[in-house]
């Protein structure tokens, strides 16, 4: 009996030896595939550094139940170049600017009142029309403002070609005849006088005729060019 105790004693201590063994030997693999690793792929910061940044993702995508936000168009507002690259969304509480990679809501206070509510709808509405877009400026405090403002119709090329020619001769026109019904009520001496004002008014005529085509070409792009 006491031989036996004895071959399990010695078995067991071998036994536990070699457990260590296979201890350490597996500390040894961890530590080995933790270095490898660390070789081949690149830290946590450096692999978030290739994607978006997190939080304004999150700010847009995971919101609670009935505040999805749409985005509006980047053709249907505008805002100052020194606020950067922007985008404008809206929501059942009203719109909300993403600058930074931070949403910030527009206060109703400082919405225009013409939209201040507004339905999702209703803004789809206003985009597709096309009359009119949203302006969007920066306070000193931080805060956001927007206004609704009407587009200017403009770029028509024939219209401010037209508009520059009827201002530049209908100048003429006006100025020179003034001229010849003046020298026709001085009788015999029509042609000297005639001579007479032409030389002394023709500077003043010319400049009256370059601002004439000028505010006729600009009203001519206007009255013609796309809404």
């Amino acid at each position: 009996m006491k031989k036996v105790l004895g071959l399990l004693f010695i078995s067991s201590s071998i036994f536990s030896m070699q457990l260590n063994i296979i201890e350490k030997n597996c500390l040894k693999v961890k530590t080995i595939q933790h270095n490898l690793t660390k070789l081949h792929y690149p830290k946590l910061d450096t692999l978030k550094s290739h994607f978006p940044k997190l939080n304004a993702i999150k700010q847009l995508t995971q919101l609670s139940s009935g505040d999805t936000k749409q985005s509006i168009q980047s053709s249907s507002f505008s805002a100052p170049t020194g606020l950067g690259n922007i985008k404008l969304f809206h929501n059942e509480k009203g719109f909300h600017v993403l600058h930074n990679d931070k949403i910030h809501q527009i206060q109703p206070c400082f919405t225009d009142e013409l939209v201040r509510k507004a339905t999702s709808l209703e803004i789809k509405d206003f985009q597709k029309i096309g009359k009119g877009y949203f302006a969007i400026t920066q306070m000193g405090d931080g805060q956001f403002e927007l206004k609704v403002l009407e587009r200017v119709r403009g770029g028509g090329a024939g219209g401010a070609a037209i508009g520059f020619y009827i201002g530049r001769f209908g100048t003429y026109f006006v100025a020179h005849g003034a001229i010849l019904i003046v020298s026709a009520l001085s009788g015999p001496l029509a042609p000297a006088t005639f001579a007479g004002l032409e030389a002394c008014f023709a500077p003043q005529i010319e400049a009256a005729s370059q601002v004439a085509s000028l505010a006729g070409g600009i009203i001519g792009a206007v009255a013609t060019g796309p809404v």
